[in-house]
């Protein structure tokens, strides 16, 4: 006679299909759960480990990026002053239009004083107003321009994980 000993570690007959979790012998749901579980810890450590080795790459590449926008906007802010500059040295005959102001009907004989006052307490208000105008559409084209960056560096960090051996093999068994 053969004795027959017990380790927990025995598995169902091949043969034996079991309809619902209660007629599975109990060793064997604690291993099959016990499988799982560990299976998905060595998913989260491996999506935690290859993230971490990601993340250096990612920041280099939006700093990159970052810097070079900015880097071309070092010009573009250059050009905007000399306009700026130019608009506010001379004479300009759409001011009314763009201000929606009729200073030139009032200003006529104003004397210098009068003029620097005119600017210390309106005039800058008109160059602040261009400026922030200025401002606010770099800065949009600048968020427009890093969201299309950040969505195809995302696109492609996703193939490169689902292109993960472990990923790669989980995907066709599904």
């Amino acid at each position: 006679m053969v004795a027959v000993i017990f380790t927990g570690k025995t598995k169902p007959p091949l043969c034996k299909s079991y309809t619902t979790s209660e007629d599975m012998p109990k060793v064997y749901l604690r291993q099959t759960i016990d499988k799982n579980i560990l299976s998905e810890s060595r998913k989260t450590f491996d999506w935690e480990l290859w993230i971490k080795k990601q993340e250096k790459e990612i920041i280099e590449y939006i700093k990159k990026e970052n810097d070079a926008w900015f880097k071309n906007k070092d010009e573009a802010f250059n050009n905007f002053l000399n306009k700026l500059e130019e608009k506010w040295s001379h004479y300009n005959p759409r001011m009314h239009e763009e201000y929606q102001t009729d200073l030139y009907d009032v200003c006529s004989n104003w004397s210098d004083d009068e003029w620097i006052e005119w600017f210390r307490t309106r005039g800058l208000d008109y160059i602040i107003s261009d400026f922030e105008s200025w401002f606010n559409e770099n800065m949009s084209a600048y968020n427009k321009i890093m969201r299309s960056k950040f969505i195809m560096l995302s696109k492609r960090k996703k193939y490169e994980w689902d292109a993960y051996p472990n990923r790669f093999y989980e995907a066709r068994y599904w």
